[in-house]
C-alpha cells in the first residue's frame, strides 16, 4: 500500500450501508490460516472505509493477504485501520477477531439475549442469518441479570430480548424483528412488502401472543426449572396444559399451515420463525410434538433446512443439551433472587 497516499471518503462503518457479515468464508478461503473459533465477523465494505480502533487485533485481508496494523495510509495512527484503495474488484474483507473491539461495538446495535429463550433464539437467528452485525450482550434469565440495576436501567420491564440501537432501546421479539427487517431491508419473504401477504405475518403474530406463547414454554418450567426451585407442579396443570398445546398445533396446522410450505406462502417468514422457535422449547425436554402429524413434521423439516444446521445447532445448543446437563448435574441452579419470580410463573400456569 503506498504510503503517501489518503484514503479517500472516509466512512464510518458503522454508517455504511454496504455492511454485511459473511458466513462460511472458510470455503472461500479468505482468513488464511487463523482459527476458525478466532472469528467473530467478516464484513464486506467498498474501499475507503475507516475503521475505528482501540484494544484488540484487527487486520485487513486485501486480496487474501493478511496486513498488520499500521498498514494504513501516512498519518494514520496505529491504532487506526484503512482499507486498501487497491482492492479486489468491489470489496475488502475486513476481520475482527475480538467481539469486544470499538470496531464492533461501534455498529451501535446491541442485542441483550439469552439462549434459553424461544423469543431470543428467533431474534439471535434473524440477526445472524441476515448478516446483521450486532453486539451480542448475553443476560442470563436464571442467574438473575435481569434484575440488576444495571439491566434495569435498559429495560424498566426486567424482560428480554431487547434491542439496544444507539440511543434508541426496543423491547417485545415481534416488534425488534420487524425493526431489523426493515432497517437492514432484508429480503421481502420475511416481512413481505405486499400488504396482504403482511397483514397475514400480523394475523399470526396476533394469534400466537394469545395461543402460543406461554403455552409451549410451559413443559420447561414444570420439568427442569420448578424442579430445580423444589417448586411442585400439579399433574392436573401438565396435562392441560399438554391439552392446550394439542389445540394449538391443530390449530396452527389447519388455520396457518394448511397446504403452504410455509406458514405465510411458498416462503421462509417472521412467522414460521417464531412459530418455530417456541415449537423447540417442548421438543427439547422430551415431548414430540411432530408425532402423527406429518404436515408439520414436514415444514419443520424445511425450516431447518432454511436455517442451515451451522446456524441451528449454534443457537440451540443450550437448549437441546438440558435434560443431559440435568441428569448430570451440570445445569446450574437459579440464583436464589429469581426464585420469588420462577414460583409466581410457575403459580401462573393455568
Amino acid at each position: 500500500m503506498p504510503a503517501s497516499k489518503e484514503v479517500p471518503q472516509r466512512r464510518n462503518i458503522s454508517s455504511s450501508a454496504y455492511t454485511d457479515l459473511l458466513h462460511n468464508a472458510w470455503d472461500r478461503g479468505a482468513a488464511g490460516a487463523a482459527r476458525k473459533d478466532q472469528v467473530q465477523s467478516l464484513a464486506m465494505v467498498p474501499a475507503g472505509v475507516r475503521l475505528g480502533g482501540g484494544r484488540g487485533w484487527i487486520g485487513n485481508l486485501v486480496r487474501g493477504a493478511l496486513l498488520p496494523k499500521g498498514g494504513g495510509p501516512r498519518g494514520a495512527g496505529p491504532e487506526t485501520l484503512y482499507l486498501s484503495q487497491r482492492p479486489s474488484p468491489a470489496t475488502v474483507a475486513i476481520l475482527d477477531f475480538c467481539p469486544c473491539h470499538p470496531a464492533a461495538t461501534a455498529m451501535g446495535l446491541e442485542l441483550y439475549l439469552d439462549l434459553l429463550s424461544q423469543p431470543c433464539r428467533a431474534v439471535y437467528i434473524f440477526a445472524k442469518k441476515n448478516g446483521i452485525p450486532f453486539k451480542l450482550c448475553t443476560t442470563e434469565i436464571l442467574k438473575g441479570q435481569l434484575q440488576t440495576k444495571e439491566f434495569f436501567q435498559i429495560n424498566i420491564l426486567r424482560k428480554i430480548p431487547v434491542l439496544k440501537d444507539g440511543d434508541f432501546i426496543l423491547t417485545e421479539s415481534s416488534a425488534i424483528l420487524i425493526y431489523l427487517s426493515s432497517k437492514y431491508q432484508t429480503a421481502d419473504h420475511w416481512y413481505p412488502s405486499d400488504l396482504q401477504a403482511r397483514a397475514r405475518v400480523h394475523e399470526y403474530l396476533g394469534w400466537h401472543a394469545d395461543c402460543i406463547r406461554g403455552t409451549f414454554g410451559v413443559p420447561l418450567w414444570t420439568q427442569v426449572i420448578g424442579p430445580l426451585t423444589g417448586a411442585h407442579v400439579p399433574e392436573e396443570k401438565v396435562e392441560r396444559n399438554k391439552t392446550a398445546m394439542d389445540r394449538a398445533l391443530q390449530q396452527l396446522e389447519d388455520k396457518f399451515l394448511e397446504d403452504k410450505a410455509f406458514l405465510i406462502g411458498q416462503q421462509m417468514s417472521l412467522a414460521d420463525l417464531m412459530a418455530f422457535e417456541e415449537l423447540m422449547q417442548p421438543v427439547a425436554v422430551g415431548y414430540d410434538l411432530f408425532e402423527g402429524r406429518p404436515k408439520l413434521a414436514a415444514w419443520r423439516d424445511r425450516v431447518e433446512a432454511f436455517l442451515g444446521s451451522d446456524l441451528f445447532q449454534e443457537t440451540h445448543g443450550p437448549i437441546l443439551n438440558i435434560l443431559e446437563q440435568v441428569v448430570n448435574k451440570k445445569f446450574p441452579k437459579p440464583s436464589p433472587e429469581v426464585y420469588p419470580i420462577i414460583l409466581l410463573r410457575i403459580s401462573r400456569i393455568p
